[in-house]
This record gives C-alpha cells, structure tokens and sequence, in this order.
C-alpha cells in the first residue's frame, strides 16, 4: 500500500512535520534492513526504575521464569540485569533494616532489638532449588531449608537456605554473625526450640555475644512460641519462595 505525503500529513493534524518513525514503519513509510536493528541486548538504563521494580514483584508473586514476562512491561533481560545490580548492592538487605526500623519505633521499641527468635522451615522443593534440594526426615519432605531470625516482633534480621537434611544447630554461628551485623551487635538473648540444643550452637552463639536460651514445649504453651512469633516472616517467605540465580 502506498502512501503520498498528504495523506500522512492529514492524519497528523495537517501537520507537514514527519510522523514519528515507530509511525512510520508501521504503515510502510520506513523499511528497516535485517541486518540494521542493533544487536544490543535491553538494559534497565532505558526504562523508568519503578516499573522494573514492579516488574520484579511481579516474578516473586508469580514464580514465572523470566522469559514469560508479560509483553506489556519492558524486556525481561532489563529486569534481570537490575535485579542482579541490586542484589549485589545488597539493596534488598537495607530495604528491610530500613522497613524493620521504621516498625519498631512505631511500636515503642528500640531501633534495634536485644533479644532475637532462631526458627527455621522446610519448604517444598522447586525447580530451582537445584542442588539444594535436600531430604527432612522429621518433616517428611523434601526440599529447602530455611534458617531465619527475627525479633520478638517476628520483623526478619538474618535469612540462610540450605538443604532440608541439614539440622538447624549447625547453622547457628552463622545466623548469630549475620544478627550481629544487622543490628549493630545489639542482640544479647536468642531464644530457640530443642533443635538448638548442645554444646556446639551454645558456643557459635557466645562466639558473638549472644546466649541461647531454649523455650520447651509447656513454657509455649503458656504464653510463648517461637514459631507464631516468626508466623508473618514465614507467610511471606512462602510465598515468595524463588530463587534469582537464573
């Protein structure tokens, strides 16, 4: 179909300006050789930063591999690459201080807790567990262990996966160190369930500062779990449950 001057002018308002050239390769003005589209791959720099970030709440709330991004949001290699730029910025990390801050004052406390709750979860495995997929034979499942620690007002401090088979006890020092970190070495207490017993948690605890104390089955029952305090982190844990590794 061919079009005369005029014609396109007309459409514009009368306009003798050329149309836009997304305009005009559309109705056959601009014809563009196979080999002149630029090869390069999509970055983030080209788009608005808040729709990259909705884009990537978008995969943690769907689970969709990155491909599958809806046509109507920019190319999914831009959020990838953002994604990974933030990641090892470790933005996320200071998103959820900031937030945990923010909660605490507005309930009274400290900005940063002395007490903290060690629990951890068995999630179902996924595809992308990959080698991490691991047996628990308590659970009965397999899949991804994940250790956390929160405050006594469930708002999350320390995050570390592992395999399902791997016992909660021998992940303590690192939690502990990762707590100490995220709160400027305020934690003095951790309290935690049977699976922490034993001399080993008991000294990576003391090693940074801290003392386990165990809170056996009567004592929750009259007032205080550790599991329903973490409640809320592990709702939203399960379902975010993705992993951004590729």
């Amino acid at each position: 179909m061919n079009f005369n001057p005029e014609a396109v002018a007309s459409w514009h308002g009368n306009s003798k300006t050329v149309p836009k050239r997304r305009f005009r390769r559309r109705v056959g003005l601009c014809r563009t050789s196979p080999g002149a589209r630029s090869r390069r791959r999509p970055t983030a720099q080209h788009h608005d930063l808040r729709e990259v970030f909705d884009g990537l709440r978008w995969i943690v709330r769907t689970g969709s591999a990155w491909p599958y991004m809806p046509h109507d949001l920019p190319p999914w290699e831009a959020f990838y690459q953002q994604t990974q730029r933030w990641l090892h910025a470790g933005v996320f990390e200071e998103m959820v201080h900031d937030l945990r801050v923010l909660l605490r004052l507005s309930e009274g406390r400290a900005s940063d807790p002395t007490p903290t709750i060690l629990d951890s979860r068995t999630l179902q495995s996924t595809p992308q567990s990959g080698s991490r997929g691991g047996y628990d034979g308590a659970k009965r499942k397999k899949g991804t262990k994940v250790h956390a620690a929160v405050d006594t007002l469930g708002h999350l401090l320390a995050l570390h996966v592992t395999a399902a088979n791997e016992q909660e006890r021998e992940h303590v020092g690192k939690l502990a160190e990762t707590v100490q970190e995220a709160t400027g070495e305020s934690v003095e207490l951790a309290y935690v369930d049977r699976g922490y017993t034993g001399e080993r948690p008991a000294t990576e605890a003391k090693t940074h500062g801290m003392r386990l104390e165990v809170v056996k089955h009567e004592e929750a029952k009259r007032g205080f779990s550790c599991s329903w305090r973490a409640a809320g982190s592990w709702s939203g844990i399960s379902h975010g449950h993705r992993d951004f590794d590729g």
